[in-house]
């Protein structure tokens, strides 16, 4: 069974073959927290960012403008949703002549040449096995310098709660479950704590980052 569908499918698709698809509340609202979070964080124009599961470039379209004397690398499994995103920029004006953009299945950051100041996700672990998870934090602590922080979501369990069993949540007027076993993944704060130790971070819950059902863990690395 796939970990889940990304690797052959094209993110938002759907979305983005709306000319209007940037007033959508899917692409709007998360584009403008996720944006307004690395900011609070203290990203800078002359930062270098790590966007690890960049997708169709959401934030990226609003980084790449910002990091006016930064750079901007996106990291996707999946060439073609990259490439969905550099057209929607291109259209817009929007030259990614400060991004290095790539596409792998196994975490290699080997394209990645500068010292990150942030490394962020939005909804990867929420498609990942614990395993995969671990991978990434894994790979990211090789390319990460002590005390540089990584920040990335997930479906988190009440720790009281039985991880095998589905686990129903509401975002905005959709229901949906969560799971053990299959896409998309929840985990207990206490399964997060683990990998993450494993793989040489501390980690605690972000307050701030007002995603409608994920919590943001922020990784850091020791």
């Amino acid at each position: 069974m796939d970990e889940n569908t990304y690797k052959t499918h094209v993110f938002l698709d759907k979305l983005l073959a709306k000319e209007d698809y940037k007033s959508n509340r899917l692409w709007r609202e998360h584009q403008t927290m996720q944006f307004e979070y690395v900011k609070r964080l203290g990203l800078q124009s002359d930062h270098v960012f790590l966007d690890v599961a960049c997708g169709p470039l959401r934030l990226g379209a609003a980084l790449l403008p910002y990091l006016s004397n930064g750079l901007y690398y996106g990291m996707d499994i999946n060439m073609s949703t990259i490439e969905a995103g550099v057209e929607k920029l291109e259209q817009d004006g929007i030259k990614p002549t400060n991004a290095v953009l790539f596409a792998n299945d196994s975490f290699d950051f080997s394209p990645v040449s500068e010292q990150v100041d942030m490394a962020f996700s939005n909804s990867l672990f929420s498609h990942l096995t614990l395993n995969s998870i671990l991978l990434c934090l894994v790979s990211l602590s090789r390319i990460l310098r002590q005390g540089v922080s990584y920040h990335s979501t997930f479906f988190r369990l009440p720790e009281e709660a039985n991880w095998a069993d589905p686990f129903s949540r509401k975002k905005w007027d959709r229901d949906f479950q969560t799971f053990a076993n299959k896409d998309p993944y929840h985990y207990k704060f206490s399964m997060i704590e683990f990998v993450a130790d494993v793989a040489g971070f501390d980690v605690r819950l972000a307050t701030d980052y007002g995603h409608p059902t994920q919590d943001m863990a922020v990784f850091t690395k020791r």
